[in-house]
């Protein structure tokens, strides 16, 4: 047939123009609503007209239709999830094909009842918005009477999907190109559903053609009605989503009137001038950016502040242990700022206090930190008679001549003590050892270390610090 408007030739039965959106069904005497808005309409009364007309619009079978497909969905999901887990479990069954198979066919139902029932609500939210009473009952019945018409819907969301799988696959240049095809054909995805159902017998081709067509010129304004529901949405969790069951069927009737306005079916130009739909964007834009900054901010500054008073509470617990941090410059020693005095017989001394006594065999008493790789060491005997100190150390060191390297004996002067000392060498230890008289007992005090320490200043500390309780 025929438009009467344009001239152009459409298949039999189609309800509205493909061309220019004309009415077809009504009287053919009948003079032709023009297809264009006087383009000295602001888009701001455009989108506040379209918004008005359907918020005054009866929502309450949609919202029913609603509910209806959730009741389905759900009930669907439990019959299907019990013939999954029978599956998996059943001993006749189990192999893993089988349970695939039950897997991919519960994919592939979800994704024809969403196609269903986006075709059903699309064709409900049409007709409320052309003023038509409609029953919740028709959003699941008529995807069910109409079935190519799913077929086509799911046919143009498949290929789509399809280019996103490959183009999401592509690092970065993938992801970008994802982006802006994804808002160039958003427009024409939400309003293909009323092309299809206002033009049953369109070819998939002519569905893609036709909706690019009419968003062309009009993808601002698309976005900016989208963009406007946003408060509504924000409000939403404050009525623990309920509002949202109001939103939707206002939302998705507006649509509608934005695609009854493509069509040239309504001129939407009844309310005041606002913000104009660019405005919108751009507000929306920025507020996004600014929000996503805060965000970041205060979660680098909770980071920052979690990370400070972790490594305080670290540093507190470390001084509380005795353990002092070691810096970059004397990380490869041991330091013992911290000594504690120890007395054997009568000799006193002073140790690292991170010796612990030990023991070591030939010596009565010795104390060394805990890798073993420092110790000292006391042992002591009886005095001879006519023999002093010198003597004995000088005999000691005819003893130990025999299996270390030893130098000769020196004498030194500690407190009020004379300490006669010799250096004592072998393959992988150093020896110091001082010895003395009192109270006619010899003391051979013995101060070692591994060849690898680096760190010697416990060798002199504990040295000066040896002296006699009894001493004059």
């Amino acid at each position: 047939m025929f438009c009467k408007n344009c001239g152009f030739q459409n298949a039999e039965g189609t309800k509205f123009c493909v061309s220019c959106g004309t009415n077809l069904t009504e009287d053919t005497q009948q003079t032709p609503k023009p297809n264009v808005t006087p383009v000295d309409v602001h888009n701001s009364v455009i989108r506040k007209s379209i918004k008005k007309a359907a918020k005054s619009k009866p929502k309450g079978a949609l919202i029913g239709g609603f509910f209806l497909y959730i009741l389905i969905i759900m009930a669907l999901v439990l019959v299907l999830s019990l013939t999954l887990f029978n599956t998996a479990i059943d001993p006749s069954v189990t192999n893993a094909i089988a349970v695939i198979i039950v897997a991919l066919l519960m994919a592939a139902i979800f994704v024809f009842l969403s196609s269903g029932f986006s075709v059903g609500y699309s064709k409900a939210t049409l007709d409320v918005a052309r003023g038509e009473t409609i029953k919740a009952t028709q959003i699941v019945t008529y995807p069910i009477k109409n079935f190519k018409l799913v077929l086509k819907v799911f046919a143009v969301l498949a290929i789509y999907t399809l280019l996103s799988y490959v183009l999401a696959m592509i690092p970065i240049l993938g992801a970008i190109a994802l982006m802006v095809i994804t808002i160039y054909v958003a427009p024409a995805l939400a309003i293909s559903y009323f092309v299809v159902i206002d033009n049953e017998d369109i070819t998939i081709k002519e569905l893609i053609t036709k909706s690019l067509d009419l968003v062309k010129g009009h993808r601002v304004a698309y976005y900016a009605l989208i963009i406007s529901f946003i408060g509504w949405y924000c409000l939403s969790p404050f009525t623990l989503n309920i509002l949202a069951l109001w939103i939707l069927p206002y939302m998705m009737i507006s649509i509608a009137n934005f695609y009854r306005y493509l069509i040239g079916e309504e001129k939407f130009n009844t309310e005041q001038k606002g913000l104009s739909d660019a405005a919108i964007i751009i507000i929306t834009v920025v507020s996004y950016f600014a929000i996503l900054i805060i965000v970041i901010i205060a979660c680098l500054t909770l980071a920052v502040t979690t990370f400070g008073s972790t490594m305080s509470s670290a540093v507190d617990e470390i001084k509380n242990d005795g353990w002092q941090i070691i810096t970059e410059e004397n990380k490869q020693k041991e330091h013992h700022d911290s000594y504690q005095t120890k007395t054997y017989n009568t000799l006193t001394f002073d140790i690292p206090s991170d010796f612990k006594e030990t023991s070591v065999p030939n010596y009565e008493v010795a104390y060394a930190n805990k890798s073993m790789t420092k110790l000292f060491s006391v042992l002591t005997t009886d005095a001879v008679n006519g023999a002093d100190a010198k003597t004995f150390a000088d005999t000691y060191r005819g003893i130990l001549a025999s299996n270390y390297a030893v130098t000769t004996v020196q004498e030194k002067k500690i407190a009020s003590t004379t300490w006669y000392t010799m250096d004592c060498t072998d393959s992988g230890i150093n020896m110091k050892l001082y010895i003395a008289e009192n109270s006619n007992k010899y003391y051979v005090a013995v101060i070692s270390y591994d060849n690898t320490e680096t760190d010697l200043d416990f060798v002199e500390k504990i040295a000066n610090s040896l002296s006699f309780t009894n001493a004059v």
